[in-house]
């Protein structure tokens, strides 16, 4: 929370970098929660951009005290605002909504702390090549193209690693009963 709190800071104060850290670190909850109410996945990707853009255009005025439930309160109005917009929901029928999403908050928090906490531990177990590239890709975002140069491999090379890699979490995920979060994890990423 401290973390989180000093970022707001940086933000406030114009500070990219403190944007792209905040960004990085709830972009995946934060699409995740959004799914769960859109039901598709590039919606809720341009939802979490859109909530990251007025937080960067509005900097200097929110007021932000704890960022993960702020971001977590405004993904939830949007995709509740997109319902209503398309589906002409009810007032009674949002609050229902509403309510359920945040009993479920801690429920959700958990589930999807265990579920990452799994995909590292699964992560940090794979063979040591194929670990460093599946981190390159997916953690640092780079291309494949871009690892192949940075480890002076090829790209068919890269490929087959991320193959392997991705067979391991898939098969792991599926073995922990989270057959769902696989194919969504496997979208996020």
């Amino acid at each position: 929370m401290e973390e989180d709190i000093k970022l707001v800071e940086q933000i406030k104060a114009g500070n990219q970098k403190g944007f792209d850290a905040l960004f990085k670190k709830y972009y995946k909850y934060l699409v995740v929660t959004a799914y769960q109410y859109v039901k598709d996945d590039h919606q809720a990707k341009d939802m979490v951009q859109e909530i990251f853009c007025d937080v960067w255009q509005r900097r200097k005025d929110v007021v932000i005290e704890n960022p993960k439930a702020y971001l977590r309160r405004a993904i939830v109005n949007k995709c509740l605002a997109s319902i209503r917009k398309n589906s002409k929901i009810s007032y009674e029928e949002e609050m229902v909504t509403l309510d359920h999403s945040s009993k479920n908050l801690v429920d959700e928090e958990v589930g999807f702390n265990e579920a990452n906490q799994l995909i590292k531990k699964i992560v940090e177990g794979l063979p040591n090549r194929c670990q460093e590239i599946f981190k390159l890709s997916r953690f640092e975002q780079l291309s494949h193209k871009e690892i192949a140069e940075r480890l002076n491999i090829s790209v068919k090379t890269i490929e087959n690693q991320m193959t392997k890699a991705l067979k391991i979490l898939r098969k792991e995920l599926k073995e922990h009963g989270l057959l769902g979060l696989v194919a969504l994890f496997f979208i996020l990423l």
